[in-house]
């Protein structure tokens, strides 16, 4: 890897994570692999002190702040492993949803069911979007679960809009009405909607 190179994955992980490796590490020849065991060491590490400290303290951990990630004390650092591409149509102008459920991103027949067939009925362009499914995590709190899954929907989507869907009078309406709140308020995201379908 050239420095020119070196010094963009530099930034883009500084942003992204919030984890600076050492540009002299990177030049050296880093392996993907050990990147991302040292980011993964360094943000463990970093849950582990804000857990500390959020007993001792009493912190209020509940806000996200653009490009930082704060875990709180009942909270894990998670990628995106809650979240499943049911439909890519590999098209550089589609429209992204991504939808909250509570059920297993193992079954993706009954989420592309779910979801997509729901999608083409209101919206009227099923064959020209992409549908992310997002496993909804064991909800401890509305504001500490929507804040986690907007950190796995931003690992994807880094920048709006964003388009929600959630099923009606479920507790996934309940986490998309905060996520929404939270992308607005606290990341001054305004250009995101959601979506209500009928179960």
């Amino acid at each position: 890897m050239d420095s020119l190179a070196a010094l963009s994955l530099y930034n883009w992980l500084g942003q992204e994570t919030g984890v600076y490796i050492p540009l002299v590490d990177l030049l050296q020849g880093y392996s993907i692999e050990t990147i991302a065991t040292v980011i993964h060491n360094k943000l463990n590490e970093r849950h582990q002190v804000v857990s500390s400290t959020a007993k001792e303290e009493y912190m209020d951990t509940d806000l996200i702040k653009e490009n930082e990630i704060k875990l709180s004390h009942n909270s894990n650092y998670t990628g995106i492993e809650n979240i499943i591409c049911l439909q890519d149509p590999q098209q550089s102008n589609s429209s992204v949803f991504f939808c909250i459920t509570e059920q297993s991103s193992t079954n993706t027949d009954n989420l592309n069911k779910l979801f997509i067939d729901k999608i083409s009925e209101q919206q009227n362009e099923t064959k020209s979007v992409v549908v992310y499914a997002i496993k909804m995590p064991p909800v401890t709190s509305t504001s500490t679960s929507a804040r986690d899954m907007i950190l796995q929907m931003r690992r994807i989507q880094p920048r709006g809009p964003y388009q929600l869907v959630a099923i009606r009078n479920k507790q996934e309406e309940i986490i998309a009405h905060e996520m929404i709140k939270q992308l607005k308020d606290h990341l001054m995201i305004i250009d995101s909607r959601l979506l209500l379908l009928d179960n």
